[in-house]
């Protein structure tokens, strides 16, 4: 594998961790972002889109597990603290439990991936 490859490889989890941060804060600040899903499909979207942050976060940052899981977590509850101040947007802490759930998710998948090793 030639060096730039390697390079993109190895940054790539990173540049994909901070576009999900972008897109989570940008994107859910745009006038219609808190429609996209109807419930309870708005809790699965929460739980995939955490559940993928929280394995691009730790592969790009090489956090612990741990470190990496409370990042996450941190992320999904400025995430609804943020909402507070958007007009037409909730925070719920239903939405921050089905974080929870997606963070657990990639920590368990995380965990088995590397045990498996």
């Amino acid at each position: 594998m030639s060096i730039s490859n390697r390079l993109i490889k190895r940054r790539l989890p990173t540049f994909v961790t901070i576009f999900l941060i972008g897109l989570l804060f940008i994107g859910g600040s745009q006038s219609g972002a808190g429609s996209l899903f109807v419930t309870p499909w708005d809790k699965l979207a929460h739980i995939v889109f955490f559940f993928c942050l929280t394995i691009f976060l730790f592969a790009g940052f090489n956090f612990s597990i741990v470190t990496t899981s409370i990042l996450a977590l941190l992320i999904g509850m400025l995430d609804e603290f943020h909402q507070i101040f958007l007009p037409g947007r909730f925070a719920g802490v239903d939405d921050w439990f089905a974080d929870v759930v997606g963070v657990m998710l990639a920590t368990g998948f995380i965990f088995l991936r590397r045990r498996r090793k």
